[in-house]
């Protein structure tokens, strides 16, 4: 039977939030990297599909009788999965959603296209993923363009057509430099995200290059005094699914 535990006082924790389209599989392969680098990482999945929860726990095995929200450790991981009857009381997601003073280094949360809550402006980070359909980026283009805080986007998914991914954004966002990422279809990371749903082994082995550029630059930027050889390391310890 695993447990349910709390976290109470501690470090300053920066916390990472994403918005938009599934991003479980950028969360998951980040935590487990952070992890890799002796991180403490809490995940939190606060959107409306819980895809992120469905990635670290299966309720149909009825490993715990969850009657109210814990912390649950997966994979060296520490999580919160998506209740909803618990997400809007209050008290318990708030005081990590909305308080840095817990036993971690970073809070990674998983908002769906929930982009009207309170706590990401307590974010360190926001990373806002979307896919090329035109009504998700729409949904995320007004916080990319008014959000005053460091931020990312990541356009996933992105197969040859006339429309090119660039056209998908207005000039004052598609000029900004570094910011933008364009994730190619890529069937290694399909079946990747598929995987780690049904086995919840957080692994990325064969993913594209461009997914492994993509998270070798955000802990980068994230972790400014690793050193890049480290920061291969680990993601080279997580590809062999540790």
């Amino acid at each position: 039977m695993k447990e349910y535990y709390a976290q109470t006082s501690g470090c300053e924790a920066k916390t990472i939030s994403f918005l938009g389209v599934e991003s479980y599989d950028l969360i998951l392969y980040l935590a487990r990297i952070l992890s890799n680098l002796e991180k403490r990482i809490l995940v939190i999945d606060v959107s409306e599909r819980g895809a992120l929860s469905d990635g670290l726990y299966d309720s149909g095995e009825g490993l715990v009788d969850i009657t109210e929200p814990g912390i649950l450790t997966h994979q060296g991981i520490d999580f919160i999965p998506r209740m909803e009857e618990w997400i809007y009381r209050g008290d318990f997601y708030n005081q990590y959603l909305y308080h840095t003073n817990c036993d971690y280094d970073y809070i990674l949360v998983d908002y769906g296209f929930h982009i009207g809550h309170t706590a990401i402006e307590k974010s360190s980070l926001v990373i806002m993923v979307s896919d090329m359909q035109k009504h998700n980026i729409q949904c995320l283009l007004p916080v990319m363009e008014q959000l005053d805080l460091p931020k990312e986007l990541v356009i996933k998914d992105v197969v040859p057509c006339k429309i090119k991914p660039k056209d998908l954004l207005p000039d004052k966002i598609r000029e900004i430099k570094n910011v933008i990422h364009y994730l190619d279809i890529d069937i290694n990371d399909i079946a990747n995200k598929i995987q780690m749903q049904h086995t919840r082994l957080i692994t990325v082995k064969k993913c594209s290059k461009k997914m492994k550029d993509l998270l070798c630059g955000v802990v980068s930027r994230i972790e400014k005094d690793r050193t890049k050889k480290e920061i291969v390391e680990a993601i080279s310890v997580t590809w062999r699914g540790k």
